[in-house]
């Protein structure tokens, strides 16, 4: 289902507004029931991978929603892919992204506390999955999720407070989990694309919902001309 020239007070009532100003809503929004995505040229309006929504940089971005709780965010400028999670209804979301060119090999991008890739092969039994490769983000660059760790602990320790809630105190303020690919890792401009999303709670989102890791062939296709 596609849904052309949203506005941005029909995005806030639903509570996946994607700018701060107002500015314009995103020029395609999609239900996770789509199948195909072509990522637009945007603006040239730039992404700060900071973790918050800044005024007007996902303004051009093409929106697909995330059941009630989270959406999807992704554009092109001049040889980058950028890709948002909208993380403001999810404590501490953990953010993989998978690509695959040709159903065979799966590359893993990894956001949380820390970042990292891998390549996976499809239809592979976990035993063999490669180790993940910490911190060298050639090619990419995402937000960490960041908290103090100590008063964390106090919180939970001296206070009795649940994971989450001494999180949301601890926790560096953000809004939105922020990728910025280079195409040119990417490959081609016809892609297999995944995603999954999980909250401190342990709760999941994934996207195509009901997909495996492990079976490009049910995953989305990502257009990036």
């Amino acid at each position: 289902m596609r849904t052309t020239a949203l506005t941005c007070m029909a995005l806030a009532a639903a509570a996946l507004t994607t700018t701060s100003g107002c500015r314009g809503a995103p020029r395609e929004t999609l239900t996770d029931s789509v199948r195909e995505i072509r990522a637009p040229e945007g603006d040239g309006t730039p992404v700060m991978t900071d973790g918050m929504i800044q005024p007007g940089e996902w303004d051009d971005a093409t929106l697909v929603t995330l059941g009630s709780t989270s959406a999807l965010l992704l554009k092109r400028y001049r040889g980058h892919l950028f890709v948002g999670v909208d993380g403001r209804r999810i404590v501490s979301p953990t953010v993989d992204l998978f690509f695959s060119r040709d159903d065979a090999g799966i590359l893993q991008l990894h956001r949380s506390a820390q970042l990292g890739e891998r390549v996976l092969s499809a239809g592979a039994p976990d035993s063999a999955d490669p180790e993940w490769i910490w911190g060298r983000t050639s090619g990419w660059y995402a937000n960490e999720g960041r908290w103090i760790r100590q008063l964390q602990d106090s919180l939970m320790r001296v206070e009795g407070m649940s994971w989450n809630d001494a999180f949301a105190i601890a926790g560096f303020p953000s809004e939105i989990g922020e990728f910025d690919i280079l195409t040119s890792k990417l490959g081609p401009s016809r892609l297999r694309f995944r995603v999954t999303v999980e909250g401190g709670d342990g709760a999941t989102l994934t996207f195509p919902a009901g997909t495996a890791s492990k079976d490009p062939a049910r995953w989305a296709t990502l257009i990036l001309n």
